[in-house]
């Protein structure tokens, strides 16, 4: 999802709603990282919930899910980027590899 910090977290939404429901099957990546604002009341798991919202029958064609490579964390750990930030993704990431 794409959230600018100046506008509202509604209107990003609406807007991310609307690229994401063209484009999420030409994404096929590898790996998607997202983020979740908890005073939303998102958590880890709710970018399944938006997928399924924006593309239902992701399960069948992205393959970063087929491969449980979606990762997404609570903005305030990873958004500015940061070196912990940085690490956090990483270690979520080695965990996947085991």
């Amino acid at each position: 999802m794409v959230v600018s910090r100046t506008r509202p977290a509604r209107e990003a939404t609406e807007v991310a709603e609307r690229i994401g429901a063209e484009l999420v099957g030409e994404i096929d990546a590898d790996m998607i990282v997202t983020t979740y604002l908890p005073e939303n009341g998102a958590t880890a798991r709710s970018i399944f919930a938006d997928l399924d919202r924006v593309a239902p029958g992701y399960q069948d064609f992205l393959r970063a899910y087929a491969q449980k490579r979606i990762f997404s964390f609570s903005r305030y750990l990873v958004y500015p980027t940061s070196f912990r930030g940085a690490e956090i993704l990483l270690d979520e990431i080695a965990q996947t590899a085991k």
